[in-house]
């Protein structure tokens, strides 16, 4: 079956069930990049395929999506047996990690003048990685000093450009030839979460000695910020949260910073 002809029966009820547009789009998505690596499927396939994505929810779900395509191919039932013995459990949650401004300075340092603006603009301006994906050039304004995104619930929201993000964002913004998405990887294609996640993890590992991810830097704008006395509400507008309280569960204190403060007293 092909991806198209498997497109349809996800639509149209063929594979038990109907699948919602979203969920449709996101499965052919992962068989196309299967069949840009691997021109038949087979298990040897699947198998290089599922250990070659970095994060674990990622390999889950690509799982499911091949054990799903096994179903319409010929002779499956070898390659769906072996499939369905694969179990994969994310027996390390990720973490409620929190970089400190030292930790986001070093961590910009080695991400290079490519990835280093990706990094900034989440660390700076506490945007969701989604967010940060789906930025198009009319969204950035380095006049007025503005980002504008839409969060969840398809509701908009602008932040500001902080002045450390202002000198990142327009040594970026020179290299917008050929592009139509603000972001994009160094040879113009559009980046996407499970990639930031991927350059992240990576570098964050050589720049401060652990693997963080996208979500610990949204935390960090506000611990950092909270910590240097800007208004809570200011951080929970800029965050897009619909209550202050989730903003304060967002302010992680550390055992040096109770220690510290109470020195002064």
């Amino acid at each position: 079956m092909s991806i198209e002809r498997f497109r349809h029966a996800m639509c149209n009820g063929e594979l038990g069930r109907l699948y919602s547009p979203e969920t449709v789009n996101s499965y052919i998505g992962i068989l196309t990049r299967y069949f840009q690596r691997f021109p038949t499927f087979n298990l040897d396939g699947c198998q290089d395929f599922l250990f070659s994505i970095p994060t674990m929810p990622a390999r889950i779900q690509a799982l499911k999506v091949l054990r799903l395509f096994a179903t319409t191919q010929k002779d499956y039932e070898q390659c769906l047996n072996e499939l369905q013995k694969m179990n994969f459990k994310n027996t390390n949650p990720v973490k409620q990690d929190v970089l400190t401004e030292e930790e986001l300075i070093a961590l910009l340092k080695a991400a290079g003048p490519h990835k280093a603006p990706v990094f900034a603009t989440m660390g700076m301006t506490g945007l969701r990685v989604s967010e940060l994906c789906n930025l198009k050039f009319d969204d950035v304004d380095l006049d007025k000093r503005t980002i504008f995104t839409i969060g969840k619930g398809n509701k908009p929201r602008k932040v500001g450009i902080p002045d450390g993000l202002f000198e990142f964002l327009h040594s970026y913004n020179g290299r917008k030839a050929g592009r139509t998405m603000f972001f994009s990887q160094e040879n113009n294609e559009p980046i996407y979460p499970r990639l930031v996640r991927y350059w992240l993890s990576n570098i964050s590992r050589i720049a401060i000695g652990r693997a963080t991810h996208p979500h610990a830097l949204r935390r960090s704008f506000v611990t950092i910020n909270h910590h240097k006395g800007r208004p809570l509400a200011i951080l929970q507008a800029a965050c897009g949260h619909s209550s202050i309280t989730i903003t304060r569960r967002y302010c992680i204190t550390t055992e040096n910073d109770v220690t510290n403060q109470m020195k002064g007293w």
